[in-house]
Parts: C-alpha cells; sequence; structure tokens
C-alpha cells in the first residue's frame, strides 16, 4: 500500500481521540465533516506504521523475506447486518507473506480501538486442501502434541486460541479423539488484547508489538508447515 512517510515515531493520542469519537458519532454526515481529520490523525500514521512494521517484520523473523501490510477499510458491510452504522470504530490491519490469498494464509494481526489494543497470529480459514491439512496434522501424533504445546504455551502468556469451528467434531475422525477440540476449528489463531499506555505515543511501540507476534509465531511457524 502507499505510505506517507517513511518514518514511524509513535500514534498520536489524537488516533484514539478520533476513534472514540467516532463510536458516538458513528453517522455519515459527521465522518464526512471529518475526514480530513480522519487522514491526518489515523490513516496516515497507520500507513506510516505499516510500511515500518514490514521493514522489521523481515528483520525481526529471518525466514520470513518478504512480508505485506494491508489496512482494512474503516467502512462497515451493512448489507446482511442488522447494525447498520457506517463505519467501524477501530483499525484493523494485518501482515502477511502471501497478501493473495487473503484471510487463507498464516497472518500477524492488531487492531486498535479507543482504550485496547488487538493482537492476533495464526490463520482466519482453511480452504480447501489445506482443511484437510490442518486435520492430518492434528491427529498425527509428532505435529497434532506440538500443536497441543504451542497452545498451552500461548494460553499460559495470556493468549486465547480463537476461530470458526464446527459443533462437532468432522466426520472420519472419533468423537472422543485426545484432540477433538483442535479437529473442530476451520481456521485458527491466538488472540490477546492489551490496553493503549503511553508505549503506543512513541517508536517503541514496534516492539510491543513485535513481542506480541514472536509469542504466536510457533503457531504461525506450525500452520505455514501444512
Amino acid at each position: 500500500m502507499p505510505t506517507h512517510s517513511t518514518q514511524f515515531q509513535g500514534f498520536p493520542k489524537e488516533t484514539f481521540s478520533f476513534l472514540s469519537e467516532l463510536s458516538s458519532n458513528n453517522r455519515k454526515a459527521w465522518f464526512d465533516a471529518n475526514k480530513d481529520r480522519f487522514r491526518r490523525l489515523v490513516e496516515h500514521p497507520v500507513q506510516d506504521f505499516v510500511s515500518a512494521m514490514c521493514t522489521r517484520l523481515i528483520h525481526e523473523f529471518r525466514d520470513i523475506k518478504h512480508v505485506e501490510g494491508k489496512v482494512f477499510r474503516i467502512h462497515r458491510d451493512i448489507r446482511f447486518s442488522q447494525d447498520k452504522t457506517p463505519y467501524k470504530t477501530h483499525i484493523g490491519i494485518r501482515f502477511s507473506e502471501d497478501a493473495s490469498k487473503t484471510c487463507a494464509a498464516p497472518f500477524f494481526y492488531v487492531q486498535l480501538e479507543s482504550e485496547k489494543l488487538l493482537f492476533a497470529t495464526g490463520q482466519k480459514e482453511f480452504e480447501g486442501n489445506t482443511l484437510d491439512s490442518y486435520r492430518a496434522a492434528v491427529t498425527n501424533a509428532l505435529t497434532g502434541r506440538a500443536l497441543t504445546a504451542i497452545a498451552n504455551t500461548a494460553q499460559r502468556s495470556g493468549a486465547g486460541l480463537q476461530g470458526e469451528q464446527l459443533q462437532k467434531v468432522p466426520r472420519r475422525y472419533p468423537a472422543d479423539h485426545a484432540r477433538a477440540d483442535l479437529l473442530r476449528f476451520k481456521g485458527l489463531y491466538l488472540e490477546s488484547n492489551l490496553p493503549v499506555t503511553q508505549q503506543i505515543y512513541g517508536p517503541e511501540y514496534m516492539q510491543v508489538c513485535l513481542e506480541q507476534f514472536a509469542r504466536g509465531k510457533p503457531l504461525y511457524d506450525w500452520l505455514k508447515a501444512l
């Protein structure tokens, strides 16, 4: 994506003030009147962050040679939703090595909200053969135990296992399988939350993100091997 500049020195406090204001004024007329503020206080700093984080991820994780950042649109898709508010009140940013696969590739994700930060690492969807490969890896003694260990370690550090799940264990697998809970997932990622602190207003926020992504990197690597 195009960048506003090549430097990231932290988000301005007004970034989060804007998101808070948007929560209270989630109307097209208000957003249109404040579009210049949105670009200056949210869009441009986010672009700077994405550019800087792509570089840092490649430097931090030497096995990653290329990474792309995607900022999700602020506009909500309200076509099939009872909630007709037009705008999201958060900014979602995804980093992945293969942006063409959208949600079907391992990713690092950060979400900016007015009062908290959400981090996630994993894969949102297992498509086609990948779903079969995932289930085979879960039932395999070696890779299945490795995934359980990854999940347990991450959960002890405060990250929760998330993802869309089937109500029952898929057919062809025993309902009492030792890793039945993992077999039900159709996508799998680790998620954690942090409060908005002073660190986010300075360049040290980059390290905060990298520490969160590093905790999820074993799952990222496990999924990448499918």
